[in-house]
């Protein structure tokens, strides 16, 4: 084990590692260290920014397109998942609470109790929806989907999934809620549903592209080995690169002509979005 001393020796050397960093999407330079927030947690982008929720000081921080700190609000459990809905987060904790945070005072506004099982949430435009799970078995969990009320969280309609052993989302685009689960056995593919009646509907297409952290005008943005990559969507040559400026990064937006990058906790799993 490493003695207090050379630890601190260690992180004098290499300096220490920011919660996060942002990256100007063309040249991939470094505009910002994100000062606020601990590390992993979750992204979404804002009108004015980002807002991200990380579970290592039990926060939620918002922070404009230069990656100043505008607002950060302490959160009475530990954050599981970030939506956000007309620019008002909602936030889904570990203990089972779905917290909706005003983007003016930083005051929560509302604190229930999310259906049980509930894995995830995703918010559109005043439809919310999450994806509920049983305890799962050998052939993988049960998934629902269900709709909420957008005031007081309560189930309106649901839609059965099936049961998978790997799943994704719920994803909102385009008016449409999304879910990547097994289709069929060893089969990935995409359950697409009205985000208001809950019809079935088809999947939005940039959902079916691999885009890595996120494409946009014919050019795609991916991570691996510690850089970031700035690729021809077509023919896959790289136009540039950078080195990320955080170990291990593990959450990633594409968003205000910016990469977003978390650095990677051991309490949350990997993640890449695109706004």
């Amino acid at each position: 084990m490493l003695s207090r001393s050379l630890l601190k020796r260690v992180a004098q050397a290499f300096g220490a590692v920011p919660p996060g960093v942002v990256y100007d999407a063309e040249t991939l330079e470094l505009v910002a260290e994100l000062s606020a927030g601990g590390r992993g947690g979750d992204l979404v982008a804002s009108a004015d920014g980002v807002w991200f929720a990380t579970p290592g000081d039990r926060s939620l921080t918002h922070v404009g397109r230069d990656g100043q700190t505008l607002m950060h609000v302490e959160l009475p459990a530990l954050p599981k998942q970030l939506a956000l809905d007309a620019d008002r987060p909602l936030v889904l904790c570990d203990d089972g609470r779905l917290l909706r945070v005003d983007p003016v005072t930083g005051r929560i506004g509302d604190d229930r109790l999310a259906p049980p099982g509930t894995t995830a949430v995703a918010a559109e435009h005043g439809c919310v929806w999450v994806l509920m799970t049983d305890e799962g078995q050998a052939d993988g969990w049960q998934l629902t989907l269900a709709q909420l009320h957008p005031a007081t969280f309560s189930v309106t309609q649901t839609v059965t999934l099936g049961r998978s052993r790997f799943f994704d989302g719920p994803q909102m685009r385009d008016g449409t809620v999304n879910v990547l689960h097994e289709a069929t056995p060893g089969a990935m593919g995409y359950a697409s549903f009205d985000a208001v009646s809950g019809a079935e509907r088809p999947t939005p297409g940039e959902l079916l592209r691999v885009r890595g952290i996120g494409e946009r005008g014919g050019v795609r943005w991916v991570h691996d080995d510690g850089h970031l990559r700035r690729l021809d969507a077509v023919t896959g040559q790289e136009l540039s690169s950078g080195r990320l400026g955080v170990p291990r990064a593990g959450s990633f937006l594409l968003a205000h002509g910016r990469i977003w990058a978390l650095a990677w906790s051991p309490s949350t799993w990997n993640s890449a979005a695109e706004v």
